[in-house]
């Protein structure tokens, strides 16, 4: 690999690259009919290191990222001058969300084709991951200039926009595409939105009637037409300071998130996170939930650098942003720094004094510092506010059986299971606090709904013995209570 006579190759292919040559061969040598064997190598090994990259593309698909990482390698040291494969491995460091890698393969990419319009979007998606706007703007800017049709490139530049409030050169690289692709209906409706946000409402309404001629469902059209109907007058001004569009999807989008966190996937909350942080037309207030919904299933998937970060890009947009301080107080109450946890859930509840997350989490540091009925009275507000909140039904569970209140363990779980009646974990717990209080007949229907759900269920199947074998009101004692409590 280090020979003198591969790195004199190395450098011809680097100045035929950067002057745009390629090695000329004579008629003289044509009409030889010799062989150059150094050539047949060469593409042999190009034709081997198109394939490796080739697999590795497609294990990267498969999320098989390891697999991925050693294929782009084994295609590196065969040719160490490959944009793909350096492109291609800043792509997939993006994919597992570790930015600082991609970007460093992104801009080694680039010292070898400083025009490489694909290294440069991901590069500008890494400065958009990292919170510097500006620089991702320009670095977008600059791939589009290389190749006008890139999607990637512009769904970002129409990201950035909205969050720069710059619209122009958005609108100048929208009118190109659907000059050539103007069936392209998405798109145009992204240019309605353009120069809705530039004040030219009457333009505007002429792209929204395209997009509803050809889909007269459009969600998003329908969403902006009936905005410029509401407000036909209003100055460059208040326009710059309506909210963004199309609320409607977003919240939709944001439910979703909430769902799947419920159901604890936490790769598809990240992994459609990203996503929809690409798409224009949403509120600061809209990212910033999602951002924080992002960096809650980073956590839970013991990414916590990565949810760190995101919580510090919200807060340099807010620095009062309660959810972002909730998830900076959990973090820091995982750790032991109680004081510093306590502050932000305080700042939090200073700038939201309705925020159930702030007070569960305000409860888990009284709790953790032995403060128990501080912490019972804090988790009460919360399911009050929220019944869905696990933190705070947790702590009611296991502060509740420390007091023996276990009427108010039903309460909260009762309320709980309006909103999720399957939900096996909380069914189960439901029926402990009925089988604690001596309500036999009652811990049994409920336990029966988890055998139902889950015949398997070993903790459902032990308890139901226990209710058979013990028809009595009173005290539960020793290994049931700690099976309870469980």
């Amino acid at each position: 690999k280090y020979t003198w006579e591969q790195t004199a190759d190395q450098t011809l292919r680097e100045y035929q690259q950067i002057l745009g040559i390629s090695t000329a061969v004579s008629a003289e040598t044509v009409q030889v009919k010799t062989i150059d064997i150094g050539q047949v190598g060469q593409s042999s090994r190009k034709d081997e290191a198109d394939k490796l990259l080739d697999e590795g593309e497609a294990a990267a698909r498969r999320r098989e990222y390891n697999l991925a990482h050693t294929l782009f390698e084994q295609a590196e040291k065969i040719d160490p001058l490959l944009v793909r494969s350096y492109r291609a491995r800043g792509a997939v460091y993006l994919a597992e969300n570790l930015v600082g890698q991609a970007r460093r393969y992104f801009e080694s990419a680039l010292r070898i084709n400083a025009s490489d319009a694909k290294s440069l979007s991901g590069l500008g998606m890494c400065d958009l991951n990292e919170g510097n706007t500006e620089s991702a703007y320009n670095n977008i800017l600059r791939a589009l200039e290389v190749e006008p049709f890139q999607l990637v490139a512009i769904l970002q530049l129409v990201q950035c926009s909205y969050i720069l409030e710059r619209f122009e050169r958005l609108e100048g690289v929208l009118r190109r595409y659907l000059h050539d692709f103007a069936q392209d209906n998405e798109m145009r409706y992204c240019l309605a939105g353009c120069l809705y946000k530039q004040n030219r409402i009457g333009e505007s309404q002429s792209e929204i009637k395209l997009v509803l001629e050809k889909n007269p469902a459009h969600q998003g059209a329908i969403q902006l037409q009936e905005i410029i109907a509401g407000k036909p007058t209003q100055s460059a001004v208040a326009v710059k300071a309506e909210t963004q569009i199309p609320r409607a999807l977003f919240s939709e989008k944001i439910g979703q998130l909430e769902e799947e966190k419920h159901q604890r996937r936490y790769e598809s909350m990240i992994e459609k996170s990203t996503i929809y942080l690409t798409e224009p037309g949403m509120s600061r207030e809209e990212r910033s939930i999602i951002e924080c919904l992002k960096a809650e299933a980073h956590i839970f998937s013991s990414q916590i650098e990565i949810a760190e970060e995101i919580y510090r890009r919200v807060l340099a947009e807010d620095a009062d942003y309660p959810r972002a301080l909730c998830g900076q107080g959990a973090l820091a109450s995982s750790r032991g720094q109680s004081v510093e946890a306590r502050e932000a859930f305080e700042r939090a509840l200073r700038k939201n004094n309705k925020s159930d997350i702030a007070l569960a989490g305000l409860g888990m540091v009284e709790q953790a510092t032995g403060q128990f009925e501080q912490a019972w009275g804090l988790f009460k507000q919360a399911v009050q506010l929220n019944p869905e909140n696990g933190r705070a039904l947790y702590g009611i569970i296991e502060l509740g059986y420390h007091f023996s209140r276990f009427s108010d363990i039903e309460q909260a779980l009762k309320a709980y299971l309006e909103c999720h009646p399957g939900d096996l974990n909380y069914l189960y717990a439901l029926a402990g606090c009925f089988f604690r209080q001596g309500r036999m007949f009652e811990a049994q229907q409920e336990i029966e709904k988890v055998i139902i759900l889950d015949p398997e269920n070993k903790n459902a199947n032990e308890m139901i013995k226990l209710i058979e074998e013990r028809r009595y009101t009173g005290p539960v004692v020793g290994s049931q209570m700690q099976q309870m409590r469980s």
